[in-house]
This record gives C-alpha cells, structure tokens and sequence, in this order.
C-alpha cells in the first residue's frame, strides 16, 4: 500500500519546514561521488536523497503533500 496524496489545508515551502521533517545529514553519494542531503521523512519512513542543501530551499522531490486545489487540477489533468 502507498501514499499517493496527503491534503492539507496549506503545505511547506521546503522541506525543513515540514511537520514531518524528521531530520537530515550529508554525506557523498556512493554513485556519483558527489554530496547530498539526505532527509529524513516520517511520512515514506525512508530516507530521501537531494542536492545538497536543497531541504532549505525547496520541499522534497514526489512529496504527496498538497492542496485540496492542486489534487483537483491532477485529478482533472489526469482524466484528459
């Protein structure tokens, strides 16, 4: 079973500001050798990978968080 959407009344600007912000760290990536964020996110109960330091600047990538205004206009972009 997986979340496809949370809807909420108003969603984070990014993703430190999140309720369910659990935490974050940064290493290198092991495919890359490049530095990432890695975010902590209690709503996947695993860890997601972003470009370094882009928790504080933007929500995280396939966040299911969002407005009951944004799921209508998926829902209806969806249905052609």
């Amino acid at each position: 079973m997986n979340i496809k959407a949370v809807i909420m009344d108003k969603v984070p600007e990014t993703a430190l500001n999140c309720p369910l912000f659990k935490g974050v760290w940064h290493e290198i990536s092991l495919y890359t050798g490049m530095p990432v964020s890695v975010v902590d996110c209690s709503i996947y109960g695993h860890e997601t990978y972003v470009k370094p330091f882009n928790h504080l600047l933007e929500r995280c990538p396939f966040c299911p968080l969002t407005t009951e205004e944004e799921y209508k206009a998926k829902l209806e972009a969806s249905n052609g």
